[in-house]
């Protein structure tokens, strides 16, 4: 059961957080892999349905919070720079079209370095 802390935030226990996985993935929609950290939130029953849909957990090492970093990192690359061609080359938060006009282009280091988003300077 959900409780609040000694600020009066909800504290989210793992069984909220099982029906939550579960119904983002709804008729086999489920991705292959699960990348996580190990919050105690993530308990025995969020296992059991992660398990359930077929997906296999990674986890990030023990007390490594730059893994967290980086994962964080490359949600925000994937959402914010990342085309998809299922969206017309743009990305899930859409970016702004910058024509030639607008100036060279200049690769910015994004996820560490990993990826690179262009974007034109004048």
């Amino acid at each position: 059961m959900n409780q609040r802390d000694a600020q009066g935030a909800l504290r989210v226990d793992e069984r909220l957080t099982a029906r939550q996985l579960v119904e983002a993935f709804p008729d086999d929609t489920a991705p292959p892999y699960l990348l996580r950290d190990r919050d105690g939130v993530y308990g025995e029953e969020f296992v059991r349905h992660v398990q359930g849909l077929g997906i296999r957990e990674v986890l990030t090492a023990p007390r490594a919070h730059w893994q967290n970093r980086l994962l964080r990192a490359y949600v925000a690359y994937y959402n914010g720079s990342r085309p998809h061609q299922a969206l017309e080359n743009n990305s899930p938060i859409p970016r702004e079209v910058q024509p030639p006009s607008g100036g060279r282009l200049r690769a910015v280091p994004e996820v560490g370095g990993l990826h690179d988003r262009y974007q034109r300077v004048a």
